[in-house]
């Protein structure tokens, strides 16, 4: 019984790897209907998948809250975040809300899809003028709406964005470019080491990278006319063929890995060790 356990799912992999080649390489109809229907298969394998990532990550941090490890306090971050875009993605939809349905929503429910679009609330159609006439006197938007009995319909024609793409526009973007100006920092920690002309290889990684660096800022072209034009050669020609090469030996390694995996050769996705 274990050993049947053990070998199911690399039979598994096998016969799915095997069709999916076979139906690649078909250009038949039967073939096309098997492919949309393992298409299928596979957005409610995901759709599983992804519970039981939540629940992995969810733990995890779990884990790291219980025994108070360094770092802990990202923990709260990641749940908090967490819980804030499935709140906003559950109680607001992706797509803008039309006039009608957004007349039966509650007041704070209104007010809360107005407020992450700047608007101004005001209690009378006189306040919402001088609001919006400020509003044009000062080069912005007039986003002024009026608070009725009724609700906020009015406002309804200001609104832009959904408060699940608010957080994303204006707190995950925003997050991340932080983290790739961090990278940044990394990157030339990195060069700086890298760079080092102690042999042949780095002398000509370092000439390139100076040459490169000259043809992307004005100052190169100040320098000769043709530099821009020198660099785009570099990168359409000597970089374009290594990078075709390293490609071609990634896709062959690709290939490789797959043929392990699915004759039951490389077993360490299973947790265990290969043979």
């Amino acid at each position: 019984m274990i050993i049947l356990k053990k070998h199911i799912p690399i039979a598994m992999a096998f016969t799915m790897g095997i069709i999916g080649i076979l139906l690649f390489f078909s250009p038949t109809k039967l073939a096309e209907n098997w492919t949309s229907e393992f298409s299928q298969w596979g957005r409610v394998i995901a759709g599983f998948a992804m519970i039981v990532g939540i629940y992995s990550l969810l733990n995890h941090h779990y884990h790291k809250l219980k025994r108070k490890v360094p770092g802990w306090g990202y923990s709260i971050v990641v749940y908090f975040g967490m819980l804030a875009m499935v709140v906003c993605g559950v109680w607001f939809r992706m797509a803008l809300p039309e006039k009608e349905d957004f007349g039966t929503w509650s007041l704070s429910k209104q007010r809360m899809l107005l407020a992450m679009n700047s608007a101004i609330f005001v209690d009378s159609e006189e306040e919402k003028y001088e609001t919006d006439e400020k509003s044009i006197a000062e080069g912005k938007i007039p986003k002024a709406v009026v608070d009725t009995p009724e609700g906020y319909v009015d406002g309804l024609s200001i609104v832009a964005r959904v408060p699940i793409m608010w957080m994303y526009e204006f707190v995950f973007v925003p997050m991340q470019a932080t983290m790739f100006s961090l990278l940044a920092f990394f990157i030339a920690s990195a060069a700086y080491r890298a760079f080092r002309a102690r042999t042949v290889e780095a002398t000509v990684l370092l000439v390139t990278a100076i040459l490169m660096m000259l043809g992307r800022v004005p100052i190169g072209e100040f320098l000769w006319a043709k530099f821009p034009e020198f660099t785009d050669w570099i990168l359409n020609t000597p970089s374009m063929a290594v990078m075709r090469g390293i490609i071609i030996g990634v896709g062959l390694g690709m290939i490789a890995t797959a043929l392990r995996i699915i004759f039951g050769i490389e077993r360490t996705y299973m947790g265990g060790g290969g043979d």
